[in-house]
């Protein structure tokens, strides 16, 4: 009995290395050890917060950016934003008309161009800037088909749609405005954009309403943070 008992006992060096293994600190993901924000619920502020230099944005409209993520290699090979991303992005050419990719890379020329926008070009514009303006500033979609026409309203007029001034379009007549939001969603997922990716790749879909709360999803929070420390570069702050 005690020969069978003394091949059951692990050697001493199996007994250290398990000692040691279990005394070191567990990894915690990358963005946990940065003192940067949470995103904060839809609204005026969140998206303001986007519109500054420093980080990569997509520009769907004058005024109106979302975070453009990108794979970031971090310590210890921990990838903030996993392989899994190349099956979501593709390049904004391959993705979007040809001068809808230029309008929203090179935004300081946004208003010298309008004008070679066509009818389609719009189009994609509208339904990019729709789910920005609904998912992300907290828009009702009457306040949206309103700010992305057409017709076309004035910075004056969008800025009061922001602040809270209610829209003068009616809310039962805004059923192509959600379509062009769903439109916009599945697009901003191709692009690897804030928040519609992090958000595709926690429930594998963007369909119909968001989840409540979306902006405490963990995949959504991490995206969000690894986006704040980025370099125009893509490189770690």
């Amino acid at each position: 009995m005690a020969r069978r008992l003394s091949r059951m006992v692990p050697p001493r060096d199996v007994v250290a290395l398990a000692s040691m293994r279990a005394s070191m600190a567990t990894p915690q993901p990358f963005y946990e050890d940065r003192r940067v924000d949470s995103p904060v619920p839809p609204g005026p502020s969140l998206l303001s917060s986007f519109i500054e230099r420093g980080r990569p944005v997509y520009r769907p409209a004058p005024g109106v950016a979302v975070p453009r993520l990108e794979r970031v290699p971090a310590p210890e090979e921990f990838l903030v934003v996993p392989n899994e991303l190349h099956r979501y992005r593709r390049a904004p050419e391959v993705v979007l008309r040809f001068r809808v990719a230029s309008w929203l890379d090179q935004w300081e020329a946004q208003g010298s161009r309008a004008h070679a926008l066509d009818a389609d070009d719009l189009a994609q514009l509208r339904a990019l800037a729709a789910s920005a303006l609904h998912d992300v500033a907290g828009l009702k979609q009457s306040a949206v088909k309103e700010w992305i026409g057409p017709p076309t309203v004035d910075g004056r007029r969008r800025t009061a749609i922001l602040s809270g001034v209610p829209s003068t379009v009616h809310q039962g007549g805004t059923r192509s405005t959600g379509r062009q939001i769903a439109r916009g969603r599945r697009l901003w997922v191709q692009l690897a954009a804030w928040p519609w990716w992090a958000i595709f790749d926690a429930r594998g879909t963007v369909a119909g309403p968001l989840p409540t709360r979306w902006w405490e999803i963990p995949r959504v929070v991490e995206t969000y943070r690894t986006w704040r420390l980025l370099r125009p570069d893509g490189s770690i702050a």
